[in-house]
Formats: C-alpha cells, sequence, structure tokens
C-alpha cells in the first residue's frame, strides 16, 4: 500500500498515514480502528455519491470538527455488531465493541487499500478476504467504479484465490471488471472435469444465468477433451 509523508501536527497522531493531493491540504480526518488517515474532502467527493452527499449534510454541525480537519469520521460498529462503517465523530458518542473473531487485521488493510483505489496509488490484493471486503465498502460508499478502474494487481499466489472463485467471479461481475470476470470464469470452467455437476456449485446458484453459461462452457470442453483423449 502506498504511504505518504507525515505531516507534524500539534493535535494529531504522528504516526498518521497522510495522503497528498497535489495543490491542497487534508480537511478529513478517519480513525479507523487503530489506523489514522488524513485525507482530502475533495478526492472522497468526487469518487463518492455517499460524501458528496454526507460530508456536507444539512445536520452536519456548523464549523469546522476540530482545530486542524473540517471532517472527522470513526470507525463505528452496529448494534447488532454484525458490520461497521464510518460516522461522524460528533455522533458516534458510543463505539460498540467488535463481534467476537473480528478480523481487525483483514478489514484494517483492505480499508487503506480501498483509500489507495480512491487517490489511484498503486496496491497489491494479498488474500480473496481482502477484495471481498474492498468490494463491500465500495458499494457501500459509492465507489465501485474507481475500485474497478484501480484494480490491476493481485497477488500472484493463485492457488490462495482459488478457493475463493465463487465470491471473486461475483465480485468482478459487479465491478464490471472484464479482465478479472474472464480470468475467473476461466478457473471455474477448468474446475469442471467430468459431465458431473461441478464440485462446490452451489455458490453459482445466486445467478442462475452464470451458472448456464459457465455450465454451458464447461461441458463443451469435457466432451472435447473426452474427444481428443478417446475416452
Amino acid at each position: 500500500m502506498a504511504i505518504d509523508s507525515v505531516e507534524p501536527e500539534t493535535d494529531v497522531n504522528p504516526n498518521a498515514i497522510v495522503f497528498i493531493s497535489p495543490g491542497s491540504e487534508p480537511d478529513v480526518r478517519f480513525r479507523v480502528f487503530d489506523d489514522e488517515y488524513h485525507l482530502h474532502s475533495t478526492v472522497l467527493k468526487y469518487h463518492s455519491r455517499f460524501f458528496r452527499q454526507f460530508l456536507d449534510s444539512p445536520d452536519k454541525p456548523a464549523g469546522p470538527a476540530s482545530k486542524s480537519f473540517c471532517y472527522e469520521y470513526v470507525s463505528f460498529f452496529d448494534k447488532d455488531g454484525s458490520d461497521w462503517s464510518l460516522q461522524p465523530a460528533s455522533k458516534a458518542l458510543q463505539r460498540l465493541d467488535a463481534p467476537a473473531g473480528f478480523d481487525f487485521v483483514t478489514e484494517s488493510k483492505a480499508f487503506g487499500k480501498y483509500l489507495c483505489a480512491l487517490y489511484t496509488r498503486p496496491y497489491v490484493i494479498d488474500h480473496p478476504q481482502e477484495l471481498i471486503v474492498m468490494m463491500r465498502m465500495a458499494d457501500y460508499y459509492c465507489t465501485l467504479p474507481i475500485l474497478s478502474a484501480t484494480l490491476f494487481v493481485l497477488n500472484s499466489e493463485q492457488e490462495l484465490f482459488s478457493d475463493f472463485v465463487g465470491s471473486l467471479i461475483f465480485a468482478a461481475r459487479d465491478l464490471h471488471h472484464a479482465e478479472l470476470f474472464r480470468e475467473w470464469f476461466v478457473r471455474i470452467v477448468s474446475l469442471w472435469t467430468s459431465e458431473e455437476p461441478i464440485r462446490g456449485q452451489d455458490f453459482l446458484g445466486e445467478d442462475p444465468q452464470l451458472f448456464t453459461l459457465i455450465q454451458k462452457h464447461a461441458l463443451r470442453r469435457v466432451r472435447r477433451f473426452s474427444t481428443f483423449s478417446g475416452t
């Protein structure tokens, strides 16, 4: 993940991750779990309909959120603890505890890489779960197009990603990312080694049209291979 320089401030975390936008100073602070990010409202509003609507919502308190930032947001768990989101620091009066087994490491890494996508900074997806989390964030904050446009590099350990082909092909579909969709489509077809239903095909039930398309190509491949091998 690309990290830009940290500017010393008297009222900020000296270890904050500061993103650079030429010609402007950070005016947004996100505190997400143990990390602090300094960002630019212009970048967030440009890529996100969510932030265009809510950064300057009518119920936002007048004036800057703090001495150094116009906007302050913190990570906040839902009442049932099933998920988290960014909430204005002025409204997040109670930060509910994370659910048991919550994966802070993956969520934190994914959020940092998600911000890199908004700033078109290079990043590498090291684990498929990171991409799944980033997809969830991009959907919630209405930034799917910029995530799709910046998503180029996955970790070279392809076997790691093979265990998540179902989630990944749906992610590629929702991102309208032709290259990734084609890659995972071919991967799923290659797993179909006989005319019997593919192992673990249940995930395709979410999209019958996609399942039919994959089945068509897979069976054609299996039959062609059977013809060549004489079986």
